[in-house]
Parts: structure tokens; C-alpha cells; sequence
């Protein structure tokens, strides 16, 4: 078989590394794999002693929530850049979230004409309900669905209720696709930040305090439950805390379907660094401690975590700076960012 392309290196592949290897690509598909002399082909990409990784997959990603879908084709480009050649992208979109067929389409349209890497899509439901539109969703290509215990914008990034959630559930059940939950509850999170700026504290470190391990804990909790009820496959957005992973386990051994993912900010960022960084390590779940990025890391080896993805949030520079007030700060990290040399 004639190649279009081979590319030599040693190749990083699931079980092994092979020395000397090389992959045959043609028609832009990898059509085989081998070490040692390679095959004819129009062009030769020599990476002798060098490692060849496969091209990264970033499960969790908002290139559209600060400027709206023309924040599709940076994001993608940069993804490109530093490996990445899938991103998954949330569906919390300025000005219209992906709540109906008819979004998803446009927003179709702009991935195939903008995008410099492949994109799977999440659709979502409004504040005031949605559920209907569900199946029109998932018949029109959606990969997952993402739900919210937390509001951060009515329209855009709405709380669902139990209620709600409940039915959510129910109808995405039947798709047979995975719901991801941003899990935070709502009550205690309220609570404290008022309890902070009424004793004046607003120094970043009270980002961490105000949305305490138990506010993600609470939340996992409810959505775990009504997994377990509805037989919908809930899945963790993004656990800052080995417990959640716990919580999963726990659930699937009582025949839930229950996952988690973790994001590469819990696996290295502290406390400590959300008081250097300030605003612009502001994220939500918030950083934790050094002895809990340990048992991230312990629940990561055991097998317990789906996947690690950025949550890649990016805004514009004026919306992290920190003015005495990390509460007004925009809440987000640039997760997807280019190698560079």
C-alpha cells in the first residue's frame, strides 16, 4: 500500500513504547503501524529519538463561554498546538446555551467551517425546563449533556432544580449518553460568600473558603441518589476531591451508573498558589490543599478517576484581575494552552 505520509520516531502506544517505529497515514487515516525499515511514501516525517505521542483528547473544555462561538477557532488552534486533537466542548455558550436541535446545528455549522480539530458537542437543558428537547438533542449528535447545582448566569449557566433533574435524567436515561454535573451546592456557597463580605474578608484565599470540600461533597450526594433512581449514567464535571471519586465507587457497587473526572489543576495547583496567583487562579471547584492533591494523585493510580481534562475557561485579562474583591473576579483557568519551545 502506498503512503501519503510516514512518520518515524519511537511510538508511545497504550501497553508500550516502540523503538524505531513508524505509522503509515493515508487519505488522512492511520493505516498501519510498524518498527524497523519503513514504507515508500510521498513524505517522511523523521522524529528519530524522539517520542511520537498520540494526539490528545481534552474531555472538557469552554472555548465559547466568554466570546461566544468565535471562541472555537483560538481554542482549537491552540489545542492543536499542544497536542490535542479532539475537544470536548461544554454547551454554556454566550448569548444562547445549546438547549435545542436548532442551536446545535448552527453551532455545528461554525465547528466544521472554524475548527482546526475535531469536536464533540454537549447539549443542555434552560432554567424553566427543556426536557423535551432532549431526545431532539441526542438524535442530532450530541455526545453528553451537562446540568448544573450551581448558577452562575440564569440563561447561560442556569441551576436545574431536583425536580427538574430528576425528569433530566429520566429522558437522558434513555439516550443511553452520559450526563456531566457541575457539582457545587448552591446553598452553602451563597451562605458563606455572604457570611465573607459581611466581615470584609474578600482576599483570595476566601474563594477556597467560601466553597468548602463539603459544598461538592453535598452535591455529589443528590446527583448520586437520583442516579440510582433514575438509572442515568451521572458522571462528575470536575472533582478537586479524592472523596468524590469515593462517592462514585461507591454508587457503582450499589448499581449506579457513576463517574468522575478530575482536571489537571487539581492534580498540581494548592492553596497556596490561588494566594499568588489571586484572580487569576480563581476556578470553580476552587484549588485545595497540598494533602489533597496527594489523594487525587492516590486516587488517579488506583484506577478510580474516568479521565483528567483541562476545563479550559478562558476570559479576557480585565475580567481576572484582582482588585481587592477576588468575588468579582471571572471564574476559570486557561487549561488549553500551545508547547511551547
Amino acid at each position: 500500500m502506498a503512503f501519503d505520509l510516514v512518520v518515524r520516531g519511537d511510538l508511545v502506544l497504550g501497553d508500550r513504547v516502540l523503538e524505531g517505529g513508524w505509522v503509515g497515514v493515508a487519505g488522512g487515516v492511520i493505516q498501519a503501524i510498524g518498527q524497523g525499515a519503513p514504507p515508500a511514501a510521498a513524505d517522511v516525517a523523521d522524529h528519530r529519538g524522539m517520542l511520537v505521542f498520540p494526539g490528545l483528547v481534552d474531555g472538557h473544555m469552554h472555548t465559547s463561554s466568554a466570546l461566544g462561538w468565535p471562541g472555537i477557532e483560538g481554542a482549537s488552534r491552540t489545542a492543536a498546538a499542544g497536542g490535542v486533537t479532539t475537544c470536548v466542548d461544554m454547551p454554556y455558550d454566550v448569548p444562547r446555551p445549546v438547549t435545542d436541535a436548532k442551536i446545535l446545528a448552527e453551532k455545528i455549522q461554525v465547528v466544521n467551517a472554524t475548527s482546526h480539530v475535531d469536536m464533540a458537542l454537549y447539549g443542555t437543558i434552560r432554567k424553566d425546563g427543556g426536557v423535551e428537547e432532549i431526545a431532539g438533542l441526542a438524535a442530532a449528535g450530541v455526545c453528553s449533556f451537562k446540568l448544573s447545582t450551581y448558577e452562575y448566569d440564569a440563561v447561560r449557566f442556569p441551576r436545574i432544580d431536583h425536580t427538574t433533574m430528576e425528569a433530566a435524567f429520566r429522558e437522558i436515561a434513555k439516550t443511553g449518553l452520559m450526563v456531566g454535573i457541575h457539582n457545587e451546592d448552591q446553598e452553602i456557597v451563597e451562605g458563606a460568600i455572604a457570611a465573607a463580605k459581611a466581615t470584609g474578608r474578600t482576599d483570595p484565599i476566601m474563594h477556597a473558603r467560601t466553597r468548602p470540600p463539603l459544598c461538592e461533597t453535598m452535591a455529589d450526594l443528590a446527583i448520586f441518589e437520583m442516579a440510582l433512581e433514575t438509572g442515568a449514567h451521572v458522571h462528575i464535571a470536575h472533582s478537586s476531591l479524592a472523596r468524590g471519586f469515593d462517592l462514585a465507587e461507591m454508587f457503582r457497587r450499589q448499581g449506579a451508573k457513576t463517574s468522575g473526572e478530575a482536571c489537571i489543576q487539581y492534580l498540581c495547583m494548592t492553596e497556596e498558589d490561588l494566594v499568588g496567583l489571586q484572580g487569576f487562579g480563581k476556578c470553580n471547584p476552587p484549588f485545595r490543599t497540598a494533602d489533597e492533591v496527594e489523594r487525587v494523585w492516590q486516587s488517579l493510580a488506583e484506577g478510580k478517576i474516568a479521565y483528567v481534562s483541562t476545563d479550559h475557561a478562558p476570559w479576557p485579562r480585565a475580567k481576572k484581575e484582582y482588585h481587592g474583591d477576588i468575588f468579582a473576579c471571572g471564574a476559570g483557568l486557561r487549561g488549553c494552552r500551545a508547547s511551547r519551545r
